[in-house]
């Protein structure tokens, strides 16, 4: 997504992947911010090219603390869950400490962009609402889309056209986008 719009505005992006960079940072950090900078700071001293770094957490309301997914959405206690797991027990959940069917929560994303110039950073919250149903569309690797409910659309995640899931994710990540769009230019980071 941040790619994509970065490159819309003319800047060239290049990944990890693309830069033949498999280093696994280690995110010691206490918040989602602080892990973003951990690697932003890292993937920046490595590449030595301006670096964003994003870390993000699943937080569901009324949901137990030791139940919280935050940055393991698909591990749970330690296993790795398949797709239809995950729907199973995300499903469960929203049964246990949803209301009506639905369970609200959100994204929480730490941003940190760093340039020779410094480092800048940002968290910021993107609502989330499941339903105890789920479409008959799986998205492959991303299941939680078929339970995911876009409530001004009334249509799973995994059922949206691509312009509905483009301006969903540019709502969704628009303050995101503004802290990048602006963090680059102030820290004058050539296109």
């Amino acid at each position: 997504m941040y790619g994509k719009t970065l490159q819309e505005k003319g800047y060239e992006v290049v990944t990890l992947k693309d830069l033949n960079i498999t280093t696994e940072v280690e995110e010691t950090g206490t918040t989602l911010e602080e892990n973003a900078i951990i690697k932003a700071n890292a993937y920046y001293n490595i590449s030595k090219l301006p670096t964003i770094a994003v870390d993000d957490a699943l937080i569901l309301e009324n949901v137990e603390d030791h139940l919280q997914p935050g940055t393991n959405v698909r591990r749970i206690n330690g296993k790795r869950l398949t797709d239809e797991e995950m729907i199973i027990y995300y499903t469960d959940l929203v049964n246990k400490y949803g209301i009506d069917g639905k369970l609200n929560g959100y994204f929480f994303k730490g941003v940190a962009i760093k340039t020779e110039k410094g480092i800048k950073s940002v968290e910021e919250k993107s609502p989330r609402c499941f339903k105890n149903t789920s479409s008959k569309q799986i998205n492959e690797g991303y299941p939680l889309a078929s339970m995911q409910w876009v409530e001004e659309l009334k249509k799973y995640k995994v059922e949206l056209t691509e312009k509905e899931k483009e301006q969903l994710e540019y709502k969704d990540n628009k303050k995101i986008l503004d802290f990048i769009d602006t963090t680059i230019l102030a820290l004058n980071v050539k296109h």
